[in-house]
């Protein structure tokens, strides 16, 4: 008797797995078209295809304008940020001294060498950090040449979003 049942529940379950895969037909994601534009995120919602619903957006228009800006820029050279260190030279607490010592540890590092530095609050405390590494050695090579050449003996390497051009 089980053994009919489950002959009975395996046949069925089979004859189901046959009509829905015929029921189903596939349809392409992404147009294939080399001449196709490339779409935004909002373009593409916004877009109707056949066997699609809708997608109603209420959104700031700046949104729009944020979504379609590039990534940022200094010097005239796109940036964008990854997962990468930096070497902290300062952490104090959040008074005005810190503030100016962290600033001033920041104008002096400007002066002595060539990294981008950083001084900014992150709460609870001011801090300075130096350059965009990807790497922890580069990263390791610049804390030992900011000990050697300047009075930076606490220096550490903390992981951070850092600056890279993207090409």
């Amino acid at each position: 008797m089980k053994c009919k049942v489950f002959l009975l529940l395996l046949m069925s379950m089979m004859t189901l797995g046959v009509v829905a895969q015929n029921a189903v037909q596939a349809e392409p994601m992404m147009p294939t078209a080399p001449s196709v534009k490339k779409e935004n995120i909002m373009q593409r919602l916004h877009r109707q295809g056949s066997n699609q619903g809708t997608v109603t957006l209420t959104q700031p228009a700046m949104l729009n304008d944020l979504l379609t800006r590039s990534f940022s820029s200094i010097d005239g050279v796109s940036q964008i940020k990854v997962d990468g260190y930096r070497v902290q030279l300062f952490a104090g607490s959040n008074s005005r001294e810190a503030r100016e010592a962290a600033q001033k540890i920041a104008k002096d590092v400007k002066q002595q060498f060539n990294y981008r530095v950083y001084s900014l609050f992150d709460s609870p405390r001011w801090i300075c950090r130096v350059g965009d590494f990807q790497s922890y050695e580069a990263a390791n090579q610049a804390m030992r040449e900011l000990r050697a050449k300047g009075n930076y003996k606490e220096a550490v390497i903390v992981r951070d979003q850092v600056l890279v051009d993207s090409y």
